[in-house]
């Protein structure tokens, strides 16, 4: 369980992830919002939702031909 205090950190930095990403032209897929709402809820902590998004990244860039 997360104080208020710390949802509302956390919520503040998937914000700022949110626009860093659109400002470089990219946009978050569902599965991700998913993961951010997780962390926000404080079910995973930064650690967990940082190796799901490189993990995803990976992927995708292993898709590429």
């Amino acid at each position: 369980m997360i104080t208020e205090a710390e949802r509302k950190e956390q919520r503040e930095a998937v914000d700022y992830a949110r626009t860093s990403v659109a400002l470089e032209g990219f946009h978050y897929l569902p599965q991700y919002e998913e993961k951010a709402q997780q962390f926000i809820d404080g079910e995973i902590d930064s650690d967990a939702l940082t190796e799901y998004a490189l993990r995803r990244v990976r992927e995708s860039l292993s898709d590429r031909p």
